[in-house]
């Protein structure tokens, strides 16, 4: 995917972070041990997602509070059915028997393929076509063209690609890829590379200096967007939502949720004094992006609220 890039930042923060049980192993449950040399497969860990928010910058982190799916989920999910009805192909034999130790089953048998010819890739999908040669929707894997088909080591990059989506689901892939899409193809460049040195080790008649450990029960959980809004919501605290600007006596919520605004807190201008006065208005209750004015009492300055998420 031609990676788009949100801020310099967000590229910066990530690439400094250690895969080693980092939260992008626990949520894709693939962890390459560069100590021990071994690559573990265990099924992801949802409470991964709060370490993650701690790493994203506070409006990237709030985009995880929106109900509704990433927009990249949608156009995934679109190209991935034109691809299915023009008709795709099983992994290769050689490739399968190749790969089979580094894979759960079930990854190998339900991926299959296509050329990416007449399908509608656009945006970031399409750069990561040009970049890599091929672009995974899913577990639909589309190639630039037939003769990289016989290239191992860009299906072991692919297919982890397809591990990602599985242990993640489409929606919560979506959103890592998008905000920082360097972290996922690290991960996949890294699994490639130890595959491909085990691979070429084996065929030299050496010894594997890679160990794959595959959990059985890989396969069987699968984190969902619902799963990944409580965790968010549960992280992230719900007054960080709501803007209050006092010199254009307005206020609004800034997060993609509705915010509850239960109480108003309010300061004395003669002596400082501060005060929580109750919220138990319809008004209180604040739709994602809505704002209005800001209405205080004579000789107060609202300073603040308390609030909590809707569920």
């Amino acid at each position: 995917m031609k990676r788009l890039i949100f801020t310099t930042a967000i590229i910066l923060l990530f690439t400094n972070i250690c895969f080693g049980q980092s939260w992008l192993s626990r949520i894709t449950g693939v962890d390459v041990n560069l100590n021990n040399g071994t690559v573990s497969i265990k099924p992801p860990d949802v409470t991964a997602i709060p370490p993650m928010l701690q790493n994203l910058p506070k409006d990237v982190g709030q985009t995880l509070l929106n109900p509704a799916a990433p927009i990249l989920a949608s156009a995934i999910r679109f190209s991935k059915g034109q691809a299915q009805n023009r008709g795709t192909q099983p992994i290769p034999q050689n490739i399968k028997q190749q790969l089979s130790k580094y894979f759960p089953q079930h990854i190998l048998e339900s991926t299959s393929w296509t050329t990416a010819n007449g399908i509608s890739i656009d945006g970031m999908l399409k750069n990561w076509l040009n970049q890599e040669g091929a672009v995974t929707l899913d577990n639909v894997i589309c190639f630039s063209s037939v003769e990289l088909t016989t290239n191992v080591e860009l299906w072991a990059h692919e297919l982890t690609h397809v591990l990602q989506y599985d242990q993640m689901g489409v929606e919560t892939f979506a959103f890592v890829y998008s905000t920082n899409w360097n972290s996922l193809e690290g991960q996949a460049n890294e699994n490639a590379s130890r595959i491909i040195q085990n691979i070429n080790s084996y065929n030299q008649g050496n010894t594997q200096s890679w160990t794959y450990n595959i959990a059985s029960t890989v396969g069987q959980t699968q984190l969902t967007w619902e799963n990944v809004n409580k965790q968010a919501k549960l992280s992230i605290p719900p007054t960080d939502c709501i803007w209050v600007n006092n010199q254009n006596n307005t206020t609004g919520n800034k997060c993609p949720c509705s915010i509850l605004v239960t109480g108003v807190i309010m300061k004395r201008i003669s002596d400082g004094f501060v005060t929580t006065m109750p919220c138990n208005e319809p008004t209180c209750l604040f739709p994602a992006g809505q704002s209005g004015p800001l209405l205080s009492p004579p000789g107060f300055i609202i300073t603040g609220v308390t609030a909590a998420h809707q569920y």
